[in-house]
């Protein structure tokens, strides 16, 4: 888990732990149901990836994570990442001859990658030119390679466009199903049930 990243909050979830923990909540069933196909099959529609958006705490770190997992168990490689955190790491490398260049190496050729949380809801104007840079690059590499992509968001359709750009967003619903997932807080107290 420390080589791929995972956050020790999520090293124990399964997708059926998170299916009891979601219990009844009808608008989380899909987005379970696609996680589960991911793990059975390694795509969903005929597509290698998932684009998961929603509100803040609803599940979608906690859906997408135990399909990275799984992968990680059969001998693929694999890499989560906080996709600002990401940023701030790259831009740190500038001009440290090749480290930024090795760490987006990485990121683009891993067999499965997960991206959490990219964009910011209080946003209405375009990312920064880097971060949008960032994504695409990652995003084209994975797309033209066929390389799975795990993606979660807060942002709906055309905020993520207007953060991140159509040509970007474009090469992401061509490689990845676009879910929503909604219903209860998961972090809220009694928010599962």
């Amino acid at each position: 888990f420390t080589r791929a990243g995972i956050p020790a909050h999520f090293h124990g979830l399964t997708i059926d732990t998170l299916a009891a923990l979601a219990g009844n909540d009808a608008e989380k069933a899909k987005a379970i149901e696609v996680a589960r196909t991911m793990v059975d099959k390694g795509m969903y529609q005929g597509k290698p990836g998932v684009f998961l958006s929603g509100p803040y705490g609803c599940g979608k770190t906690g859906v997408l994570t135990p399909v990275l997992r799984h992968w990680l168990d059969q001998g693929h490689s694999g890499l989560w990442i906080e996709f600002y955190d990401f940023c701030e790491e790259i831009q740190r490398k500038y001009g440290q001859g090749d480290e930024a260049s090795q760490a987006m190496d990485l990121v683009r050729s891993v067999d499965w990658l997960l991206m959490d949380d990219i964009g910011d809801t209080a946003r209405m104007t375009p990312e920064t030119d880097d971060k949008r840079k960032l994504l695409y690059q990652i995003v084209n590499h994975r797309h033209n390679h066929v390389r799975p992509m795990l993606i979660t968001t807060n942002l709906g359709p055309d905020q993520f466009v207007t953060q991140f750009g159509a040509r970007t967003f474009e090469r992401i619903i061509e490689s990845c199903a676009m879910v929503y997932i909604g219903g209860r807080n998961l972090r809220r107290p009694g928010g599962a049930k």
